[in-house]
């Protein structure tokens, strides 16, 4: 099964060849379009960029496909997020591309992550019951401060890959961190006064923006991991004499009722989610609480030019007006 699907990508690999941009000093590609736009940002006009997915993609829920193959043939740096996030699709294209110079443990892969301090960290979990995320929540790149620091790690690495250019990327790194940090003085006095907003969320996706917002997650729509459903694989057991809902599954009815209660009890006046998740049910947790709904854009738009500021000034504005309104009704 495993040769038949690297032979389908491969075929439909070559139906999507090309090449790197003769001045392009490195060829890099990245997992996700926030993590694109850092790279591209650092590694200024000597570095082509491809993102392997897009902004409209669940990045739980990727498939590995010949176009997302193609660049990796010729890629000198992977960057990618790391935490799990890409566990379900990149190994297979990693194998196919059979390119030496981006396996794990290689110069020319970095995984982004080692940059950043983790959270949620659950270890000793059973797959394939929900979206566990053991080395902890991957989406650290919610958080600019995070990103700051991930420009500073993907200029440290495109100056081991390209030693000529390497001040050039330290210095577009200290650019980019130059910029954010400016965008987020203005972020943070425009939020300021609604440090302690309480919300509700469809998965825990918000755990970094949350803790650089002063923002309190109360509790998700899809559940989170739980002591009912840990397994040990060297102690060999599952207990399931805890009948919570597995994590990153689908809520039902009971849930929903849950989450409800725990929005009323906390007065709770938001509820965030990402446009590529199910809004039905969001909806009717949103009613049932008497909380706004609000679709926080999940990832930078970097097929059409975002950059990761602009997309986080968008965010920034649309929570401002969420919480101002929710504020105005209490």
């Amino acid at each position: 099964m495993l040769r038949k699907l690297i032979f389908v990508l491969l075929f439909a690999a070559t139906l999507f060849v090309g090449a790197a941009p003769a001045q392009a000093a490195v060829y890099a590609a990245a997992t996700t379009p926030d993590l694109a736009s850092v790279l591209k940002a650092v590694g200024g006009n000597t570095v082509t960029v491809v993102s392997l997915t897009t902004s409209a993609q669940d990045p739980h829920a990727v498939s590995a496909t010949g176009p997302m193959l193609e660049p990796l043939h010729q890629t000198d740096l992977l960057v990618v997020n790391g935490m799990d996030l890409e566990s379900g699709w990149l190994p297979i294209l990693l194998v196919a591309a059979h390119n030496s110079k981006i396996q794990p443990g290689q110069r020319g892969y970095l995984d982004c992550s080692e940059f950043v301090p983790s959270t949620d960290a659950v270890a000793n979990l059973e797959t394939g019951m929900g979206a566990y995320h053991p080395d902890g929540n991957p989406h650290y790149m919610t958080d600019p401060r995070r990103a700051i620091e991930v420009a500073h790690g993907i200029a440290a690495r495109l100056g081991e890959i390209d030693l000529p250019h390497a001040e050039y990327y330290r210095e577009n790194a200290a650019e980019f961190a130059a910029r954010l940090e400016d965008a987020m003085a203005a972020w943070n006095r425009q939020l300021a006064p609604y440090r302690g907003t309480k919300a509700i969320t469809y998965h825990r996706s918000f755990t970094y923006l949350f803790d650089y917002l002063g923002w309190v997650d109360v509790v998700n729509i899809v559940a989170q991991v739980n002591e009912g459903y840990r397994l040990s694989y060297r102690e060999g057991w599952v207990d399931v004499t805890n009948p919570l809902p597995r994590p990153g599954l689908p809520p039902d009815s009971a849930r929903l009722d849950e989450v409800i209660a725990d929005g009323r009890r906390d007065s709770v006046r938001l509820l965030l989610i990402e446009p590529f998740y199910p809004h039905m049910a969001a909806e009717l947790v949103a009613n049932g609480v008497g909380a706004r709904l609000v679709d926080f854009l999940p990832a930078v738009r970097f097929e059409n030019g975002e950059t990761y500021l602009e997309r986080f000034e968008r965010n920034m504005t649309r929570l401002e007006q969420a919480a101002q309104a929710a504020a105005a009704e209490k």
